[in-house]
């Protein structure tokens, strides 16, 4: 379809459909101007905090880098909301800067958020950056269990059940690990629980059960996370 000029020729400028615009270009690939258009839904209702969860996802796919910078400027310049430091978490994670990750993380729940949305995603965030780098394992189940818990939409919290498999996991507990990943990949059929729950099978000796779930992988549409 032809574009306007500008985005906000068309009248009213709405943060929310903005943000559709954006998720629209992001689904056709056109990193660049999904996450303009994400940036600007934010700054023009800073209030939202969680449309930064949405400018960390496009700018992870465009540019973690670029993405880290610009979400440290607007901390900078004094946006102090929880949902900052788990984007700021979140993008360091993406970027294998583990330490940083957790420091951002843990400055999110140092102000204590209402928000369960906000609140369970720190939580589960923290938990995985330790799972991932194999330390406070013991931990990260109890912060993954909390987030679990805390978390409003059951039938969404597959991010969270990958997390907590992961965790056991690394512990060496298929037996636990194992049940949550399979969850996880029934309500998230994504790309990330789907190798999780391949690397736990193939920990087991499952090599069909792994096989099944690594040509899910090899088959998903070209992504971040493939």
């Amino acid at each position: 379809a032809p574009r306007l000029k500008s985005e906000i020729d068309s009248g009213v400028v709405n943060p929310g459909s903005l943000m559709e615009k954006a998720m629209g270009a992001f689904r056709l690939g056109d990193l660049e101007r999904a996450y303009s258009l994400a940036k600007l839904s934010y700054l023009l209702a800073p209030e939202n905090g969680h449309l930064l969860l949405d400018i960390w996802g496009v700018g992870a796919a465009l540019d973690p880098k670029r993405t880290r910078l610009e979400l440290i400027r607007l901390q900078q310049a004094g946006d102090s909301s929880p949902f900052l430091a788990l984007a700021l978490g979140s993008t360091c994670n993406v970027l294998g800067l583990y330490d940083e990750a957790i420091e951002w993380l843990k400055r999110g729940l140092e102000k204590s958020p209402t928000d369960p949305f906000a609140l369970a995603m720190l939580y589960n965030e923290l938990a995985y950056v330790n799972a991932k780098k194999g330390e406070h394992l013991e931990r990260s189940v109890a912060l993954a269990r909390s987030a679990l818990e805390i978390f409003p939409d059951e039938k969404a919290n597959g991010f969270i059940r990958d997390t907590l498999g992961v965790a056991y996991l690394k512990m060496g507990d298929l037996d636990k690990a194992i049940p949550n990943l399979r969850e996880a990949v029934a309500k998230d059929p994504t790309v990330i629980p789907r190798f999780h729950l391949a690397l736990a099978l193939l920990k087991r000796r499952d090599s069909p059960g792994g096989l099944a779930e690594l040509k899910c992988i090899a088959a998903a549409r070209p992504s971040l996370e493939s």
